[in-house]
């Protein structure tokens, strides 16, 4: 049986520090629980890419955001779909991230992203491919 495709979208946004926004998944998640990851969101039937980041920015954020640019792409195969996540550089242009109602994010925080990511030991698909991206 073929397993369905599932796009998600995934949002890098630097401080001017050069860190990176990480966002800490919420406890009740059937993915990746409590395990730290960017900013993301599956794509709706009918909706853009860059849609999808301007919700992520606003669902679970609190900010507008703008695209910059895709970063990179990859799939995976989970336990009842593939996905193909695309990783978005992108930037805000209005508000300052905080915990939203109905956020799925326990916490967020600005790090280095090689030290981030160097230091995870669990590692979602949107994280490996910013590592990627990286080359770390």
């Amino acid at each position: 049986m073929n397993k369905p495709i599932r796009d998600a979208v995934s949002v890098i946004i630097k401080n001017d520090k050069g860190e990176t926004l990480f966002a800490l998944r919420n406890r009740n998640e059937d993915s990746f629980p409590l395990v730290w990851s960017l900013p993301s969101h599956f794509v709706k039937e009918g909706e853009s890419f860059e849609q999808t980041v301007e919700r992520v920015g606003h669902d679970k954020l609190g900010v507008s955001l703008k695209v910059i640019k895709l970063l990179n792409e990859g799939k995976a195969e989970r336990e009842d779909f593939i996905i193909f996540m695309h990783d978005y550089l992108a930037e805000i242009t209005y508000g300052a991230p905080h915990i939203v109602p109905e956020n799925p994010y326990e916490e967020m925080k600005w790090e280095k992203p090689d030290t981030q990511l160097s230091n995870m030991k669990v590692m979602g698909d949107c994280c490996r491919l910013y590592k990627e991206y990286l080359h770390l």
